[in-house]
């Protein structure tokens, strides 16, 4: 069984059709877009509330990357029944960027996978 989302983009495919994110690529999406989420973007939510945005001018110390790290956990353990997270680490970027490794089991599959992203600075 593979798992699959619709793509945000709303690219259309060959036959008029919203497109499919399959597989790896849809939980990696999916991962990526609770990170990014603020407490609007989706009506009626109040508990999905997790924007990986708001730190980028943080002060650098183990306090804040403590707090990233654990409402990471929190949103994923809640909110992508597809993945059982390991672990997630957090470092700081030169000129304001965070990058994100996250260590996930697959729970349809049981393969470790790892989700791997930058935002802010490049």
């Amino acid at each position: 069984m593979k798992s699959s989302d619709i793509d945000l983009s709303f690219a259309k495919t060959a036959g008029g059709d919203i497109g499919l994110i399959e597989g790896d690529d849809a939980v990696k999406h999916a991962i990526s877009r609770l990170i990014t989420t603020n407490l609007h973007d989706l009506a009626f939510n109040d508990v999905l509330r997790f924007n990986i945005r708001n730190y980028l001018f943080e002060e650098a110390n183990q306090m804040v990357f403590g707090e990233i790290e654990q409402k990471i956990h929190h949103v994923l353990e809640y909110h992508e029944p597809r993945i059982k997270v390991k672990d997630v680490n957090v470092q700081i970027l030169t000129g304001n960027g965070i990058d994100i490794n996250i260590v996930y089991t697959d729970t349809l599959t049981g393969v470790v996978k790892t989700f791997d992203n930058s935002y802010g600075a490049k």
